[in-house]
């Protein structure tokens, strides 16, 4: 029995030993980005596994196909967005009581809904604000067509948060190393693609572990008219935590305020990042090929897209882009990044949001970004093949070839959930236990 007793003392020490020297070994084992493509750490090879490149791996458990292809979302407990217990009676906020003035509006017949359900001024009406053009952004009763541009309202951005997220720091305050925040633009309805997100490149355990940081998401929403839907935002962001809202009105006519948004949250909560990369929720990234775009980024003046050079105003008017010459004179826009997806370094992302509250509010929000780049100078870079747009007139029947078609852009965009999955297994990286370089 002594024996035994003094042989238990002996090996817990070494136990306790072992677990440290290898926690140590874990600890400096995390490689650079350089060092991450030159080790077996990385992807399979790409151009030489299955077809359209990349490591073929199962979905997410949260998800599954369908019989008929479909792509649906597997209830697990772990993932269920929890519904509120009843909630005590609130003094109104200042988004219900916006919400209270449109409901006004309706019923006396100054605003009307449109055949997309979107707030429009009553065209039977000689409505003040009708004949001057003059919109309330905030308001969104519609987009907005002054007679000029220079018109156009200065904002601010002086919104309230309804939900503010700390995800590039722990709950002590201390800030986490952060190489590249995710700030995702999507719809408060499209709760199944946020939860697509959150399970492939929006998870921080889909990346590698670099010395330069991790990666980090944050979903960007405005706010809603139904407080059923508010409500379940409210769930949704007390349970993932990455949820960043302000109390403007969530709609294609505030996409500008609703990136601004976006550049402010980084500027104020997550500057230490070292990129940022704005990307829409209908958007899928190939992982290995933005790995590749970074790893030869500079530290600063960095944009990466399939920016528009010398790209022509829209003069037709059956097209939702329409600009007329009175509005905006000039042929053609700025250099601007192309919208559903982008790279900026941090310097520029605090850079844009300082000048955009200075700046006449642009309806489409990739075109403003570009008149904020060339008044701080920074011409943006062209990156070829680094974002593909699905055309919404046609469907990706053969998956082979869209698997083809995945494999050559850094982003695809417009595609639907299913799709979505689709480019991610077929092209995302295996991370090995072994993280050593």
């Amino acid at each position: 029995m002594v024996k035994r007793m003094h042989l238990a003392r002996a090996i817990g020490p070494f136990f306790l030993g072992a677990i440290f020297m290898y926690s140590i070994q874990i600890f400096y084992s995390y490689p650079s980005l350089e060092n991450y493509f030159n080790s077996h750490v990385r992807a399979l090879d790409v151009e030489r596994y299955g077809y359209g490149g990349g490591y073929v791996d199962h979905a997410p458990r949260e998800y599954g196909w369908k019989h008929n292809g479909r792509y649906k979302v597997k209830r697990h407990h772990a993932d269920k967005v929890m519904k509120t217990v009843k909630r005590e009676e609130l003094k109104p906020s200042k988004f219900q009581l916006l919400i209270d003035e449109v409901n006004h509006l309706l019923a006396e017949d100054m605003i009307t809904k449109n055949d997309e359900s979107e707030l429009v001024i009553n065209p039977k009406l000689q409505h003040p604000t009708a004949e001057t053009g003059e919109i309330i952004y905030n308001k969104d009763i519609t987009i907005p067509r002054h007679k000029h541009y220079v018109d156009e309202p200065v904002d601010a951005h002086n919104y309230t948060y309804i939900h503010k997220p700390k995800v590039c720091s722990k709950v002590t305050g201390r800030r986490i190393k952060v190489f590249l925040i995710f700030i995702v633009t999507t719809s408060p309805k499209n709760l199944e693609r946020r939860m697509l997100i959150r399970n492939t490149y929006g998870s921080k355990r889909r990346w590698p572990v670099l010395t330069a940081g991790v990666f980090r998401t944050v979903f960007l929403l405005g706010a809603v008219d139904n407080m059923t839907l508010q409500n379940d935002i409210h769930d949704e962001s007390e349970t993932y935590k990455d949820i960043v809202q302000e109390d403007f009105v969530d709609s294609y006519a505030n996409l500008t305020l609703k990136t601004v948004m976006g550049l402010k949250w980084v500027t104020n909560y997550c500057r230490h990042a070292r990129y940022t990369m704005k990307i829409d929720d209908d958007s899928m990234i190939h992982q290995n090929r933005l790995l590749q775009v970074l790893k030869n980024a500079t530290a600063v003046k960095f944009t990466a897209a399939e920016s528009l050079m010398d790209a022509p105003v829209i003069r037709n008017t059956s097209s939702k882009y329409y600009i007329s010459e009175t509005y905006y004179p000039l042929p053609t826009y700025p250099p601007y990044l192309n919208g559903p997806g982008y790279l900026l370094s941090s310097d520029l992302t605090e850079g844009i949001y300082n000048v955009a509250i200075k700046t006449q509010l642009f309806p489409w929000e990739d075109v403003f970004l570009g008149i904020c780049l060339k008044q701080l100078g920074v011409l943006p870079k062209l990156y070829h093949d680094f974002i593909f747009i699905v055309d919404k007139e046609s469907r990706i029947a053969n998956k082979t070839r869209a698997v083809k078609l995945f494999k050559h852009f850094t982003v695809v965009s417009n595609l639907k959930p299913d799709d979505m999955m689709l480019m991610w297994t077929n092209t995302r990286i295996r991370i090995s236990r072994d993280t050593r370089p």
